[in-house]
């Protein structure tokens, strides 16, 4: 089971671990809500020992239980909005992911986007490739994509070209903007 220590950047990809580790049997469900305080640390750790006994046993009845204390507590309404915001900006080498791969553009915008929206595949298509560089359309087109899968392995098969056309983009716009001073 992964720690957390209350980074909230990380909050998301920790959810869907533990989530999945969940979805084993009944009784892993049941026992990760008394598993999962042994693995919280720094600020998560200190913010679940703040809370008096009885809140802790309540929250210790199962994964689910203790999955909605964490919500109620770092998932508030702010942290829901600022998700958002980040899904929605999310763009291919954006600020802070300058080396990332198309996969890896990929795999952090459908994270974001699946945890604060319920869109529908083709919804999620859309938007994944609304944000990469418009260049990929020359290979990519949502109208051709109905399962995730499908544009995940399109993306793998085609990594080295999206990236070169994408980087050939960059330096033609960067050419263009020096022609025009």
């Amino acid at each position: 089971i992964p720690t957390w220590n209350g980074n909230t950047d990380e909050l998301v990809r920790w959810i869907l671990k533990v989530n999945q580790i969940a979805k084993r049997s009944s009784l892993v469900h049941e026992q990760l809500g008394v598993v999962v305080p042994q693995r919280l640390r720094g600020s998560a750790e200190r913010w679940y020992y703040s809370m008096p006994q009885d809140e802790r046993q309540d929250c210790e009845k199962n994964w689910h239980t203790m999955r909605e204390a964490i919500a109620r507590h770092w998932m508030n309404r702010q942290w829901l909005e600022r998700q958002k915001q980040k899904a929605n900006k999310a763009r291919f080498r954006d600020s802070g992911n300058s080396k990332e791969s198309p996969s890896e553009y990929y795999i952090r915008k459908l994270e974001l986007l699946e945890f604060v929206y319920n869109y529908t595949e083709e919804e999620l298509i859309g938007e994944i490739l609304t944000c990469a560089p418009v260049v990929w359309n020359t290979l990519l087109s949502p109208h051709q994509f109905f399962k995730l899968t499908d544009l995940q392995d399109a993306i793998r098969y085609y990594e080295e070209t999206l990236s070169r056309l994408t980087d050939q983009q960059t330096l033609s716009l960067s050419d263009d903007t020096r022609a025009a001073r």
